[in-house]
């Protein structure tokens, strides 16, 4: 691929897309902290990515037809530290597990402000066999968010492995995620089609339901797939074949969201690409 004039091959174009996440993150949200969980086996070249990155290393499975299942138990093993180390820090901490494939571009901490009584909470769409994204997880970092956070984890994953082994391996942790709610939920059909806010318990932990137009939203994919973006859009997720925008787009226009805060020509910038198609 190229990108601003240089080609992208291997390993760079996975670091240029974590890159990108990191300092849109930054940009959005100035007082977070970005840790990546990963393999222990892992090379990572920090230098390639912005200072101030923290780490962690998880032990698991994490070959290619396993790497959604591993993703679940990662989270799960970090969740478990944050539980023993509850009361240590000055001051409460939330988290948000997100794919990397993403430019922030608005405050997603403010979930937890607005919305001060979830445990968990995840982003939907209205799609009958897949209505969650498991591309974003918001936590609550109190003893009791995170216990209920690594319960409903559990749950899915303990799903995954009776039921979904054998799906598509981009495809598992949705499946779960779709029959852990079914399952332990009263029927959310209608408010999937409604696309708004609400409020569900599943197996006991509060579960926000946020619509993902608004907290995790997909270009469309490919020629003539202009459909517009929602105005109060907090993240773009380039999901596939897409990553090759996600870094074109914040290429172009870095420079001018750094100096102004303003996204709005990279939005633009996103929309247009909706009459061409594109590769990673």
């Amino acid at each position: 691929s190229v990108v601003g004039g240089r080609v992208l091959r291997g390993l760079e174009k996975g670091y240029s897309v974590l890159r990108v996440f990191v300092e849109s993150a930054r940009l959005a949200m100035p007082n977070s902290q970005q840790l990546v969980l990963t393999d222990p086996a892992a090379a990572i070249s920090t230098e390639r990515l912005p200072a101030g990155i923290s780490f962690q290393r998880v032990p698991g499975n994490y070959s290619r037809g396993n790497l959604m299942l591993q993703r679940l138990d990662s989270y799960i093993a970090f969740l478990d530290d944050q539980i023993k180390q509850v009361g240590k820090a000055d001051s409460l901490q939330h988290f948000i597990f997100a794919d990397s494939d993403m430019i922030v571009v608005g405050d997603l901490g403010c979930v937890f402000l607005e919305f001060p009584s979830f445990d968990v909470a995840l982003t939907f769409r209205n799609n009958k066999e897949q209505p969650i994204n498991s591309g974003m997880i918001f936590v609550r970092g109190s003893k009791d968010g995170l216990a209920k956070g690594k319960l409903l984890l559990q749950s899915v994953v303990d799903s995954y492995r009776r039921d979904f082994f054998r799906a598509s391996r981009m495809m598992g942790d949705q499946l779960a995620f779709a029959w852990v709610v079914r399952h332990f939920a009263d029927p959310l059909e209608d408010s999937f089609k409604q696309g708004k806010v609400f409020k569900s318990q599943v197996k006991g932990v509060e579960v926000l339901f946020l619509p993902c137009s608004s907290y995790n939203w997909t270009p469309a994919e490919g020629a003539g797939q202009f459909h517009g973006m929602p105005l109060d859009v907090k993240a773009i997720h380039f999901k596939g074949s897409r990553k090759r925008l996600m870094l074109e787009a914040w290429d172009s226009h870095k420079h001018q969201v750094a100096a102004t805060k303003d996204l709005l020509p990279l939005q633009c910038f996103v929309l247009k690409s909706g009459r061409s198609k594109y590769d990673f």
